[in-house]
């Protein structure tokens, strides 16, 4: 799996270019895309690896994707305090990730993979929505 995961991070690296081009919200939305399918893929993993690799590797390009625009975006906000931004958002993302970990772990022994994998599907869902809400927010602002 460690493996699978070295795409995520190979495809990180092109990504901030993204955002110099200015078609970094766009994308953002495109790699949540990417992460919600890679998470559907592995539903099917229950009984095979291949989804999960699969999944795994999509998964991973979304989400690193989704967090190198996200950084960007953040750090442009206000220069003077780039470091208390990435302060807050290295501490998000450790407190929602362990929050996420422990949902993982309850969900498990609840009712296994399936369960697992339709919040991690409905947790993308919901903030692919909440993406498009914003960007149309965005656009009639413009």
């Amino acid at each position: 799996m460690s493996l699978v995961g070295i795409g995520g991070a190979v495809a990180a690296l092109r990504v901030g270019a993204l955002e110099d081009r200015g078609v970094g919200y766009p994308a953002l939305g495109a790699f949540g895309a990417i992460a919600l399918l890679g998470m559907g893929i592995t539903w099917f993993g229950a009984a095979s690896l291949l989804p999960i690799l699969v999944g795994g590797l999509l998964l991973n390009i979304g989400i690193q994707g989704a967090g190198v625009l996200t950084q960007a975006r953040l750090l442009a906000l206000t220069p003077d305090a780039r470091s208390r931004l990435n302060t807050a958002l290295v501490t998000s993302n450790f407190v929602f990730g362990a929050a996420g970990s422990a949902l993982a772990a309850a969900l498990w022994g609840w009712g296994g993979w399936s369960a697992v994998v339709a919040a991690g599907v409905a947790i993308l869902g919901l903030g692919l929505v909440a993406w498009a809400g914003a960007r149309r927010s965005l656009t009639a602002s413009h």
